[in-house]
């Protein structure tokens, strides 16, 4: 079986080995890191299907990947690099993290950081442009010790002039990471 990825890849054609199918999604083991969100065609003896890889995984000598049959997603997806911070929404003892936004869309966005997050975890995701509330929905790890999070969007507010008309959200949102209430200034 081949992994036949979209040229955006070199070297293009990749070996691996079908661990299971679940639903839409394929499991793989192949020898090479492959980019989550790489839109990839996957070639059997006599099938062809289209999708996209959703993680990429070491374990021991291999890779586990698993491949997402067609394309899943409800929005496009808007390409971004933003640094900003990311903070779990009612743990104490969760400190404030450095993070880098990579996409953006509508119901979610996908980010990189050093730090491993709960899936369910309800975080603050805070740029000169945004501040978001979301969900963790998914996280992998990047080739570079980086976590890739995927954040589905619970509310979002974004620009300057947007956070001046909503600093009582965002009063409220500190309020509730710190524990104490603050006072509008």
């Amino acid at each position: 079986m081949r992994l036949l990825l979209e040229p955006e890849r070199a070297n293009g054609l990749i070996s691996c080995n079908l661990i299971g199918i679940d639903r839409s999604r394929i499991h793989l083991s192949a020898k090479q890191w492959v980019k989550p969100g790489t839109g990839a065609i996957l070639k059997f003896e006599r099938i062809t299907v289209a999708g996209e890889v959703g993680y990429c995984d070491r374990k021991d000598d291999e890779y586990r990947t698993c491949f997402v049959v067609g394309n899943s997603r409800r929005a496009p997806r808007i390409p971004i690099d933003e640094p900003g911070s990311i903070t779990v929404l009612g743990d104490e003892d969760a400190a404030v993290a450095e993070c880098r936004l990579k996409d953006v869309s509508r119901f979610g966005l996908s980010l990189d950081a050093r730090t491993t997050l709960k899936l369910g975890a309800v975080v603050c995701v805070q740029t000169d442009s945004i501040l978001v509330v979301g969900e963790v929905r998914n996280q992998s790890s990047n080739f570079d010790g980086t976590y890739r999070t995927g954040v589905e969007i619970n509310d979002m507010v974004s620009d300057d002039a947007a956070l001046r008309r909503h600093r009582t959200l965002r009063h409220r949102v500190a309020e509730f990471v710190l524990g104490r209430p603050i006072g509008l200034v």
